[in-house]
């Protein structure tokens, strides 16, 4: 071979060489920026993620906090109303019992007696105010039974029986009745002032049996 074939060779050689050199490096390079493309992707993907997340977060927090403040305010109203409801019925009970109606509230007294024997037994006593001393009387004759019948002038309308042993006290008094009442007629209360009925009436019915 002479001299100039081999310089030819060599220099094909190196030419094919330098070509897969550079191929391999843009090839390396195309591989590099893909993992960087698909890096930047992923970054980007997890913070869009994230914000959303956030986002997502917040919204909730402000629509439970709009919850939470509509739920307080209607607590707030409704408590109000119960109390007006409440009082008004007070007022309607204590007027039935001082002599508004007076077969309504004797008819209740003979159903306290019917309630105080039930619970008390017979042979209890019951205690009353001067006004309802006649009409318990009569309820206990009425039942049959042997409850025995006191006064006490600083009595609110209704009775306070004891059993014989002392043991049980049933306290049929219309506060007490009335707290009862409103405790037991909470649900029923709200029902009413969301449909617009009137919960006046089912107050003192709660409070007179």
């Amino acid at each position: 071979m002479s001299v100039a074939r081999l310089v030819q060779a060599i220099e094909a050689e190196a030419e094919a060489e330098a070509e897969a050199i550079v191929g391999r490096a843009a090839a390396e390079a195309e591989a590099i920026v893909d993992a960087a493309r698909r890096r930047a992707a992923e970054q980007v993907a997890a913070a869009r993620g994230a914000a959303e997340r956030a986002a997502r977060a917040e919204v909730a927090r402000r629509l439970n906090t709009l919850r939470l403040r509509n739920v307080a305010a209607r607590a707030e109203v409704l408590a109000a109303a119960v109390d007006d409801v409440f009082r008004a019925a007070g007022e309607e009970v204590a007027a039935i019992a001082d002599g508004g109606d007076p077969e309504r509230w004797e008819r209740a007294l003979r159903r306290l007696v019917d309630e105080a024997v039930a619970v008390a037994g017979p042979q209890a006593t019951s205690a009353v105010r001067p006004s309802d001393a006649g009409a318990v009387r009569a309820a206990v004759e009425t039942a049959g039974a042997r409850l025995q019948v006191v006064v006490d002038p600083v009595l609110p309308a209704g009775l306070v029986t004891r059993s014989a042993d002392g043991r049980i006290e049933v306290d049929a008094t219309l506060p007490v009745r009335l707290g009862r009442a409103r405790e037991q007629l909470a649900g029923e209360v709200a029902i009413l002032l969301g449909a617009g009925g009137r919960p006046g009436d089912a107050a003192s019915r709660g409070a007179l049996p």
